[in-house]
């Protein structure tokens, strides 16, 4: 298994599995929250990021199999408080394989800074960073400060997200002949000789607009193992 656990900025904290600290053999990991100054327990990896949420990553090697890779992280996964570590809650997970109505695109619409509402007065003071969080507050974005823009400053952020969407995607990828891709044509992908397809597969097809899997009303045209989502409660 390798696995990575990030801050909710996406900043690296810590390798698992195999390039992590428990070197592949398992092991207990302990995320602090920020500015956590008590007791560190020594029987855990442990980390402290910036931020109060964090994110978790996991892939399993597929050299014995798909279902092996999954069994192997749905039976020893265990994510829970301290003080629950010697009688965890049961895990649940959810195949998003091709599941229809799965959307994980950000917004581009006014409904963006809706979301972003939430995330500046969740995390810590410190996070974004002074520069950033100085351009958020000065669309009305503060901590602490509810956020209700009248119908002028409405118009202006959903202009402003529109003409962000669409400069991302006009200096995104461009084909062999330096051109965007067009949909109507046939593209060939080229890939080096020997991939090591037995360990990692994933060719996904993705939306220039969206930049995810297009919605097709059944599994999504892609080659790769399965994705599991799991969820717990604290």
């Amino acid at each position: 298994m390798l696995g990575v656990l990030n801050d909710m900025a996406f900043l690296y904290m810590e390798d698992l599995g195999v390039a992590g600290p428990d070197q592949g053999k398992g092991g207990k990991h302990l995320v602090l929250p920020s500015g956590y100054k008590g007791e560190i327990l020594e029987r855990y990896f442990t980390v402290q990021p910036h931020t109060y949420g964090a994110w978790l990553f996991m892939r399993g090697y597929l050299d014995k199999g798909i279902e092996t890779a999954t069994n192997n992280i749905k039976d020893n996964l265990k994510v829970c408080p301290p003080a629950k570590a010697t009688n965890p809650p049961k895990m649940e997970f959810t195949d998003i394989s091709g599941m229809v109505g799965v959307n994980t695109i950000p917004p581009n619409d006014f409904s963006f800074y809706e979301d972003l509402k939430p995330l500046i007065q969740e995390e810590p003071i410190e996070i974004p960073d002074p520069e950033a969080r100085g351009l958020i507050a000065s669309i009305g974005i503060v901590k602490g400060k509810p956020f209700n823009p009248d119908a002028r400053m409405k118009k202006i952020l959903t202009d402003a997200v529109a003409i962000g969407n669409a400069t991302v995607h006009a200096i995104s990828g461009l084909d062999s002949q330096h051109r965007p891709p067009d949909g109507s044509k046939t593209f060939k992908l080229h890939l080096p000789p020997n991939p090591p397809v037995e360990d990692f597969r994933a060719i996904t097809p993705e939306g220039q607009w969206t930049s995810s899997t297009y919605s097709v009303g059944h599994t999504p045209p892609r080659i790769a193992s399965p994705i599991y989502t799991a969820s717990w409660s604290s």
